[in-house]
């Protein structure tokens, strides 16, 4: 069964008590999802320099103006996701469902109170290598085709209109992140 929205978990300490809350925040009105790869060449422009050099030593007569361009798997996986939310709505929006609101959850609640809950997870959270968020969708999700994706996010925004109060609308990129204790894990099956 494919995922028709979006969730984002962030493990953040958003009430000051000494504990983290796991904030769930699910994406699902009109939900655009746009997933892509950012290329990361190892050798690029500096490509057509060497195939310069190569050509005019082997006496080559065809356009030396060719990049050599190596992958070797570099790059990051990003997707970026748009979405609305509105007053009253029962996806999950914080560490409950519950709404309240409370510092950790505004499930249904005031547009402007269930970003403030957004936004204070994210700003509270060191989302990285050490502690990744996590995005799933389509495929991406427990017991999809592929697990979620351990993320960290560039530019979320949110926007909430005095024309329309009861709704907002934001935007999220992520960046696939590898997980530090990923590499820990592997390291010690290894060694």
């Amino acid at each position: 069964m494919t995922l028709h929205k979006a969730i984002l978990t962030v493990e953040a300490d958003v009430d000051g008590d000494g504990t983290f809350e796991t904030g769930k925040f699910h994406m699902a009105g009109n939900i655009e999802i746009v997933p892509s790869l950012r290329t990361g060449f190892v050798l690029d422009n500096r490509g057509s320099t060497i195939n310069s050099v190569v050509s005019s030593t082997v006496g080559s007569g065809e356009s030396k103006r060719k990049g050599i361009y190596l992958d070797l798997g570099g790059g990051v996986r990003s997707v970026e996701v748009s979405f609305d939310g509105w007053e009253g709505s029962s996806e999950q929006w914080g560490d409950t469902g519950d709404g309240g609101p409370t510092k950790a959850d505004a499930t249904g609640e005031d547009p402007l109170t269930q970003l403030e809950v957004l936004f204070q997870y994210l700003s509270v959270a060191e989302i990285d290598s050490r502690n990744p968020a996590t995005l799933e969708y389509g495929e991406h999700y427990s017991d999809g085709l592929y697990d979620p994706l351990d993320v960290v996010l560039e530019s979320p925004q949110g926007t909430r209109t005095a024309e329309n109060g009861s709704t907002f609308s934001g935007s999220l990129a992520f960046l696939s992140v590898q997980a530090i204790s990923d590499v820990v894990d592997g390291a010690n099956r290894t060694g």
